[in-house]
């Protein structure tokens, strides 16, 4: 970026016209890149997939795994500063069509992913999981108003350093 506008704007090294690879998240470092391709290989329709920055170059891509990826359609991948990768999926056992997971690598292992609740999830299609520095805050689209909309979500959660006694 310079200034207002993108230069030296160069195609990703995995473009390829027999498959889609899109919905990129760089995280916070600039280290990884989280990606969606339905490029041959994968658990299913689309999966996701990471790739390191390693002197100057992305690595060849890594498919998250069976783990992560579910024979349906993963998409939407956003890598949070906390090491929680988001995403959607139309994975049965949601509420809706498309839902919102969460996931974390552990000792080199990805999690289950993990749905996250209502409201962020509904009966309809919600995606695009972007959480801002504090994951208590931050948007996410969904089409529960019959058209794709943009929707903040704060934490109401009130959350104490200390205290002396349980407070209900």
């Amino acid at each position: 970026l310079s200034g207002t506008s993108l230069s030296s704007i160069r195609p990703f090294k995995c473009n390829d016209a027999k498959y889609n690879v899109g919905q990129p998240s760089v995280s916070s470092d600039g280290r990884y890149l989280f990606f969606t391709s339905d490029m041959p290989g994968g658990q299913g329709k689309s999966d996701l997939y990471y790739c390191e920055y390693i002197n100057g170059a992305w690595s060849t891509p890594v498919n998250l795994g069976p783990k992560v990826n579910s024979s349906n359609t993963d998409n939407f991948p956003f890598f949070h500063a906390s090491g929680k990768l988001y995403f959607s999926s139309d994975r049965p056992g949601g509420p809706g069509k498309l839902d919102v997971y969460v996931t974390s690598i552990r000792n080199g292992n990805w999690e289950d992913p993990v749905i996250l609740p209502e409201p962020i999830n509904s009966k309809y299609d919600d995606f695009t999981f972007v959480a801002e520095a504090s994951p208590e805050t931050g948007y996410f689209a969904s089409n529960r108003r019959t058209s794709d909309d943009i929707f903040r979500f704060s934490s109401t959660i009130i959350r104490k350093t200390s205290c002396d006694s349980l407070i209900e």
